[in-house]
């Protein structure tokens, strides 16, 4: 091309300095990212949950156990939600260290669960049942 052509104007050539600072980017960016992935599941333990129970399993393990303790559910509409009990995280991740709170609630300790509710629109009663998305027996599930 020609000099002093518009197009020649505006190709410019990365000078030293220039190509340091991309460098230093992408060496900042690299850290982060080797960062974010070691601490991740330190930082987001439910991350870790294992889900052996799917949202359509927990909802008819729900029903089969709520049935089980004598509820009749005909005509009764169901939701499910994946939820978490954050008085027990908060107290656990208070009270001991992160590192062995989380591995307690990764696998002894119910922290988060799907929390199926059965209800009638406009009627007060309704039945909420929590599933363990680990896959506890539906025995060791609560009818409230």
């Amino acid at each position: 091309m020609p000099q002093g052509s518009p197009a020649s104007s505006t190709l410019e050539r990365l000078n030293a300095r220039d190509v340091r600072v991309l460098l230093l980017w992408l060496l900042a960016g690299l850290a982060g990212a080797s960062i974010a992935y070691r601490y991740f599941f330190y930082a987001f333990p439910e991350a870790s949950v294992q889900f052996k129970v799917t949202r359509t399993q927990a909802l008819e393990q729900a029903r089969a156990f709520a049935t089980t303790q004598g509820a009749n559910l005909d005509d009764y509409k169901s939701s499910v939600v994946f939820d978490v009990d954050d008085n027990q995280k908060t107290y656990l991740e208070r009270e001991l260290e992160l590192e062995e709170a989380n591995r307690l609630m990764s696998s002894e300790v119910n922290v988060w669960y799907w929390d199926a509710r059965f209800f009638r629109p406009l009627q007060i009663e309704e039945f909420h049942v929590d599933v363990d998305p680990g896959g506890l027996d539906p025995q060791q599930v609560a009818l409230t």
